[in-house]
């Protein structure tokens, strides 16, 4: 038998079996869209409405699911025209119309909705129409108005209050003032503490200069003590410069709450306002002590700073200002506060006051000119500057010099350097002092000082150079005399001795006795002559020290040997003893500067290792000394004293010492005792904020293998936000290689839980926790790390070559 499609039972008027085939139909295929809208056409056609609604419904859901919408609004408009009593199903329409931009449509119907629902007293849902035709055309404020009073009429005060001000601000936009101030004023009258539209009534009657503001705040001060109020209130007086209404405010307000800090900041902007500064300092420094009492320096500040905005030469302001730099110990501040209050003294002639500010800012800053020539002329004093001052016991030291007197140049050098203690010129004319004196012990710690400075300067270095080489060289030149005076001297003993045994070997002959009277004679004045000579060139040496106390050098020339004898008990030398003190060589304790020399014949000085091979010559030195005299004569005998040889002899020493490890290591120690001696005045005098100079730092003691120093300057460049994750990552490195893994740990993982960076900034964090990891034997979670890396960047690894066991 052949079926019958539900098409042909439908044209047939056979409805009902019909719809029975399309619902089996449904049941199988629940979502044709064409079997469920032909079941709702016939559902509706047999008076089934309710069934053709919901059939109609579950077509028009899967038409929204799909953003059908053209569709969804035809089902719809079908749905509700089937049953307009339903609020819901108009509502659904309503929306898609405004969804697809129907707008005209849309609002339309929600107008017909709210009229329905207020037939049927069903105001709140008539409100939520409202609501959405408010949402729908916000610039229609007819229909804000039409949702405020359903609002008040439902009693819901705080919505209706809120549109209001809404409203009032949308009058005021399109500059209908009057429209603003009469949405305002109902506001207010329904919710007179409302701040919201206190703060725009203030507004209003700034810009229109009613008197709304004040009226509505002082009806809210006798409801409530809200401080929003006050304050608003008490900045409409200052703004409008009613500051007698303002103060009069202010004084009933600190009736109810006398410690408010509020109200007294408020009245000190009046007496600011009105120009009496005094009056204002008295609240704000008792509100500024109050706050340094309890730890909160920069809010002091920041109170007394409003004064000085104001009146920048406060006297009382800038000394309260100052008495907490000086407690804070901040000097640079300190500083220039002091100065503006010197300068404020003396305009007013407070010459007490002055001269104890400027006094106060030489202790500060005692190298600043400036302040030495005001409180020169303070003191009366006439000023000298500082290059006067040094040229002055500069040439002092030089005129001292020239008599060899070198104590008396060191106190005139001395005087410049506790003024100006890193002056160079006078500091190098210092080590030219303690060279002539032979101080071993002040020219090493000067010469290693200079060296220091001079490393970067190389016009510093070519001066120290030149000093010690043309010291050097003098020092040749006076040997060589010496030994020249030695080898004559030699030469007419010999001639002497030859002349005695001739004259020995005549028997009596008188011409023979008179011939070695007169040799004698001439021996007498060549010993006279020699003496003279030893004078004339001992004169200069501190070494010599005279016997002849109470006899001027005058006085001693012209004195005999016998007198000297009979009146000091000196006794003279024979000829062959000053001959042989002649030619032994010089014992004195005094500094011998060819020990600088690498090379004999006066070249320069190599002071990139003037430091430790200065002392290990002086220690030679001392050795030298200690060799027995009999030893020195037996090589006089052979030959004359050379000077060359015996620093040619130095040199090859000192390389035979340096080339030893016990030396080499104490070589390390000075040089980095001597390092950290200038960086750690370097570290000092550099501000904990320079943060750069700081992490620089660090990474200089780090190549030295100086980590506790290093790791102190870290911790410094750690607080700048930029330097952070670069000085944790360093910080680690200088625990591992102190072996101290639990803190090198516990630094670099701190640098990985930092936020804010990009994923390569952590490699390297990462790769020496891995290296600590490894260290204690954690071969898997050095893996992680590992593998964390090679994820970011592959490259990495080889880049900072990794060692093989830890690639493993």
């Amino acid at each position: 038998m052949k079926k019958i499609s539900p098409e042909q039972l439908e044209r047939q008027g056979k409805w009902n079996e019909a719809i029975k085939l399309y619902e089996m139909h449904l049941r199988r295929n629940p979502n044709d869209e064409y079997a469920i809208k032909k079941l709702g056409d016939l559902y509706e056609r047999v008076g089934r409405r309710e069934d053709a609604i919901r059939i109609f419904s579950k077509l028009g859901n899967y038409y929204l699911k799909n953003q059908f919408y053209k569709k969804a609004i035809a089902i719809y408009k079908k749905i509700y025209q089937m049953d307009p009593s339903n609020i819901n199903y108009g509502m659904k329409l309503a929306e898609l119309y405004s969804l697809i931009g129907l707008k005209v449509n849309a609002k339309n119907l929600y107008l017909h909705l709210a009229e329905l629902l207020s037939k049927q007293k069903r105001m709140k849902d008539s409100i939520e129409v409202y609501k959405k035709l408010a949402s729908l055309y916000p610039e229609d404020l007819q229909t804000k108005e039409m949702l405020v009073n359903l609002y008040l009429n439902e009693g819901i005060k705080d919505e209706g209050v809120s549109l209001l001000i809404e409203i009032a601000r949308e009058f005021y936009s399109k500059g209908n003032i009057e429209e603003a101030i009469s949405r305002v004023k109902r506001a207010l009258t329904l919710q007179p503490d409302n701040l919201e539209a206190l703060k725009f009534a203030k507004r209003l009657s700034e810009v229109a200069g009613t008197d709304i503001f004040e009226k509505f705040a002082r009806e809210a001060l006798k409801r409530s003590t809200n401080r929003e109020v006050k304050n608003l209130l008490l900045d409409y007086y200052i703004s409008i410069q009613e500051i007698e209404k303002a103060k009069q405010l202010i004084e009933e307000l600190l009736i109810r709450d006398p410690e408010s800090e509020e109200l007294k900041r408020k009245l000190a902007d009046i007496y600011l306002f009105t120009g009496d500064f005094d009056r204002a300092f008295s609240i704000i420094s008792s509100l500024a002590e109050k706050k340094v009492e309890e730890g909160e320096d920069e809010v002091a500040l920041e109170l007394l700073n409003s004064l000085l905005k104001v009146k920048p030469t406060h006297e009382q302001t800038l000394e309260k200002v100052a008495e907490i730099y000086e407690n804070a110990g901040k000097k640079n501040s300190l500083i220039a506060v002091l100065s503006t209050l010197a300068e404020i003294y003396e305009q007013k002639g407070e010459e007490e006051k002055l001269t104890n500010t400027v006094k106060k800012l030489l202790t500060l800053d005692p190298d600043n000119v400036a302040f030495q020539e005001w409180y020169a002329r303070l003191i009366g004093e006439e000023f000298e500057t500082e290059e006067e001052f040094v040229n002055t016991h500069m040439e002092e030291a030089e005129n001292y010099m020239k008599l060899e007197l070198w104590v008396k140049a060191e106190a005139e050098l001395e005087k410049i350097l506790s003024k100006y203690p890193d002056h160079w010129q006078a500091r190098l004319k210092l080590l030219e002092v303690y060279l002539r004196k032979g101080d071993k012990k002040a020219t090493k710690r000067l010469a290693d000082e200079l060296r220091m400075e001079a490393l970067n300067n190389p016009e510093k270095l070519e001066q120290l150079e030149n000093l010690l080489s043309s010291f050097v060289k003098e020092e040749e030149a006076i040997e060589k005399e010496k030994a020249e005076d030695s080898d004559e001297m030699m030469e007419l003993e010999e001639e002497i001795l030859e002349e005695e045994e001739e004259l020995l070997s005549s028997e009596g002959s008188e011409t023979m006795f008179d011939f070695s009277l007169a040799q004698k004679e001439l021996l007498d004045e060549q010993e006279e002559e020699i003496e003279i000579e030893e004078e004339d060139f001992e004169k200069g040496s501190e070494e010599v020290k005279m016997e002849t106390s109470d006899i001027s050098l005058e006085e001693a020339s012209s004195v005999s040997n016998t007198e000297l004898v009979e009146q000091e008990g000196v006794q003279i030398p024979t000829v062959e003893e000053e001959l042989l003190q002649e030619t032994v060589p010089p014992t004195r304790d005094e500094f011998n500067p060819e020990e600088l020399i690498q090379e004999a014949g006066g070249e320069k000085v190599d002071l990139t290792t003037f430091g430790t091979e200065f002392e290990q010559l002086l220690e030679k030195e001392e050795k030298a000394e200690e060799v027995p005299s009999e030893k020195a004569e037996e090589k006089i005998e052979g030959e004359v004293f050379d000077l060359g040889k015996v620093i040619a002899q130095e040199l090859e020493a000192m390389e035979e010492v340096e080339a030893e490890d016990e030396d080499e290591r104490k070589k390390e120690k000075l040089e980095k005792e001597m390092i950290k001696k200038f960086s750690s005045s370097m570290s000092a005098s550099v501000a904990e904020e320079d943060y750069q100079t700081h992490f620089d730092l660090g990474i200089a003691y780090m190549e030295m293998g100086m980590y506790d120093d290093a790791i102190a300057e870290f911790q410094i460049s750690s607080k700048a936000k930029g330097k952070r994750l670069e000085s944790l990552e360093l910080m680690g490195i200088c625990l591992l290689e102190k072996g101290l893994y639990e803190e090198a740990i516990e630094t670099l993982e701190r640098g990985l839980k930092e936020e804010g960076h990009s994923p390569e900034k952590y490699l390297g964090l990462k790769y020496n926790l891995a290296r600590v990891y490894a260290e204690l034997g954690n071969r898997e979670r050095a893996k992680e790390l590992i593998s964390e890396i090679n994820s970011v960047d592959p490259e990495y690894l080889a880049k900072v070559k990794a060692p093989e066991e830890l690639l493993q």
